[in-house]
């Protein structure tokens, strides 16, 4: 799971999205050996898992930066507003903006 978060970081830090199948690279699997290890440990997909974690990541620069959401979402690693909008609004089930405006 470190070797994760630091792929995680790494993607972040360079604007890029993670990718599944990066990832499996990375740690030398195939896809389909990551999708059951992350089954087994997590529980749910590797898609899914590093999407969430894009999010978590937005979340944290709504609340604590002044950034624009364009610059979140590209910051967070979506190549696109609309993907970060719509992708956002499943997972927080609130728009950007009415997440950056919840009372703390």
């Amino acid at each position: 799971m470190e070797c994760t978060e630091r792929y995680l970081r790494d993607c972040f830090r360079s604007e890029s999205p993670p990718r599944a199948g990066e990832l499996a690279a990375l740690l030398g699997m195939s896809a389909v050996q990551l999708s059951r290890a992350f089954a087994e440990s997590i529980g749910m997909r590797p898609s899914h898992y590093l999407k969430a974690r894009q999010i978590e990541f937005a979340q944290r620069l709504l609340t604590h930066t002044r950034l624009t959401t364009n610059e979140i979402a590209y910051r967070a690693g979506f190549g696109t507003r609309g993907t970060f909008f719509r992708l956002f609004r499943e997972l927080a089930r609130a728009t950007p903006r009415r997440f950056a405006a919840r009372p703390r």
